[in-house]
């Protein structure tokens, strides 16, 4: 391989060393997102926890009234906001291991293979 050709390569190693770089930092963040996110769910699990105990503490007699249709609301609406949450979660944690994953094949496969190219 001439030289001219061989730098076109180096310098697309280098390029590609600063796309590595920057999926790290993204992974790094979106990893951040995923743990503040699962944090907010553990509380919102916490209050749905206390407001089902109280919705479930309101007596038999006063089940038809307005405060406990709200606790009962509220308790669906938590529970919904839950499920959310976790699938958040779980797609973030999908895209940070698909990110690792790309990490990984830019280095190993795709500038290993440019490395063997030029014989570097």
């Amino acid at each position: 391989m001439n030289s001219k050709r061989r730098k076109k390569i180096e310098d697309i190693i280098s390029n590609l060393e600063k796309h590595k770089t920057d999926l790290e930092f993204i992974k790094s963040k979106l990893s951040e997102v995923r743990h503040n996110l699962d944090s907010a769910k553990d509380d919102v699990d916490m209050i749905l926890d206390e407001e089902t105990e109280a919705r479930d503490n309101i007596p038999e007699s006063l089940q038809d009234t307005e405060r406990y249709w709200e606790s009962d609301q509220a308790v669906a609406n938590m529970e919904a906001v839950i499920d959310d949450m976790e699938s958040i979660v779980g797609d973030l944690e999908n895209a940070v291991s698909t990110i690792d994953d790309k990490i990984d094949e830019i280095e190993t496969d795709i500038i290993g293979n440019l490395e063997a190219a030029i014989g570097a």
